[in-house]
């Protein structure tokens, strides 16, 4: 039998000694740079993705729509504009929940460019106590460097920046308006005017997204975004009268008869 010249023999060490990891290796062990609290959305190179070609329509990524469509509706034309042009420019940034940090701050520095410096909010815990952040933000403002920070609570926002602030924007939970943008951004198409009116309690970045699905059309991304906030709004009641319990299935009242809409 003939070799193949494409395999490539290696030989193996006689001890089994040899096998074992450097010591320099187990000395200095990967390290994780994420911090316990800290919410970090998927990426996708983590995504398991088939080698079946995709039949369906290609979206956007949901998240990226809801969090576009949401600051525009917090940040008029001409404060984009600034955003865009403006020099040694201190923002500080309000979102509804923790959920919202990572995908604004990624929207922020995407849109507005890498001459902003973004600073990771402070920890609660810490108090008012000195940090470098608050020397770093003082620093990178007084050598005309942009700096903005992004926060769910306005206590880890460094107080060098909010007191600086040339700009301090609000993002509030989507209304039905920045709602239908989102669908629009995703689908391509506008939802029904009317249907996203009946919406009710505010849900948080998670529960939207989750109600965006490839393949859906926007009316059926309307009814899960309106199911999601009765689901929630019963949860609540429940919450209140008998302590926690999860809530039905939405579906089963809401759509499940109805076709997807191509």
């Amino acid at each position: 039998m003939k070799n193949n010249p494409h395999i490539i023999y290696r030989m193996l060490p006689k001890k089994l000694s040899a096998l074992r990891a450097s010591e320099q290796a187990m000395d200095h062990p990967a390290e994780d740079h994420r911090e316990a609290d800290e919410i970090f959305w998927p990426n996708d190179a983590f995504e398991l993705r088939s080698d079946e070609p995709d039949e369906g329509e290609s979206h956007p990524e949901a998240i990226r729509c809801v969090v576009a469509a949401a600051f525009e509706a917090a940040a008029s034309a001409a404060v984009r504009r600034r955003l865009h042009r403006g020099q040694a420019l201190a923002v500080a940034v309000l979102v509804p929940s923790p959920f919202w940090v990572a995908p604004t701050s990624s929207h922020f520095g995407e849109t507005f460019g890498s001459r902003w410096r973004l600073i990771r909010p402070l920890s609660i815990a810490a108090g008012r106590k000195p940090t470098n952040t608050e020397v770093i933000v003082a620093s990178e403002l007084s050598h005309g460097q942009s700096v903005a920070c992004i926060s769910a609570d306005v206590r880890a926002l460094p107080r060098s920046l909010v007191l600086s602030a040339d700009i301090t924007l609000r993002i509030v939970p989507p209304s039905p308006a920045v709602l239908r943008s989102a669908i629009r951004r995703f689908t391509n198409r506008a939802a029904t005017e009317d249907l996203l009116d009946n919406i009710g309690a505010d849900l948080d970045l998670v529960e939207i997204v989750a109600c965006f699905r490839p393949g859906s059309g926007p009316q059926r991304i309307a009814q899960r975004l309106v199911a999601a906030g009765a689901a929630l709004e019963r949860l609540r009641s429940q919450t209140e009268a008998d302590g926690p319990n999860f809530p039905s299935n939405p579906s089963a009242d809401a759509g499940a008869n109805q076709k997807e809409t191509e």
